[in-house]
């Protein structure tokens, strides 16, 4: 679905979801969960995006290489209380896997598990959380460029000159 999508976009020239709509529609034959047919859409237009930033840079976009298998799942999945985790399949007809217990430690109390990718040998969750915000004491700032780097902070700032290395 990602390499139709890939095609289906850079013939008609679209970079974002809002324009895959079509896409979107063709593929109500797949007998697949909308959760999947978004994500391929989603990474879709990030290779799209991204190969249109290649060629604007003046980098030859000519082999295209082929892309990972991994699907990121957005919504749809679940977790149970006793740590089985749910991966939708069909309507109303899921994988379970069970989660091993250290999994299971980091997920707990995690109110925002955001995403789940699979890839053939993983299966990676992106959360967020709450945290306590700190106070900041002294900010630094670091710039590199080609002929030199400088760094510091309000009082002192440091400048290298790199051609000569």
């Amino acid at each position: 679905m990602t390499y139709n999508g890939v095609n289906y976009a850079q013939e008609r020239g679209i970079d974002n979801r809002k324009g895959m709509k079509e896409f979107y529609r063709s593929l109500k034959d797949v007998n697949l969960p909308s959760c999947y047919k978004t994500a391929a859409i989603g990474r879709a237009c990030a290779v799209t995006q991204s190969r249109k930033k290649s060629q604007k840079r003046g980098v030859e976009v000519n082999h295209r290489k082929p892309l990972r298998s991994v699907v990121c799942i957005t919504r749809g999945f679940f977790i149970t209380m006793k740590g089985r985790l749910f991966i939708p399949l069909r309507r109303d007809k899921y994988f379970d896997v069970q989660l091993n217990q250290h999994v299971l430690e980091v997920l707990e109390g995690k109110k925002k598990v955001r995403s789940l990718t699979i890839t053939s040998d993983a299966l990676s969750f992106c959360y967020s959380e709450d945290i306590k915000s700190l106070r900041v004491k002294k900010v630094y700032g670091v710039d590199r460029n080609e002929k030199n780097m400088t760094f510091g902070d309000k009082e002192d700032v440091i400048q290298i000159d790199m051609e000569g290395r």
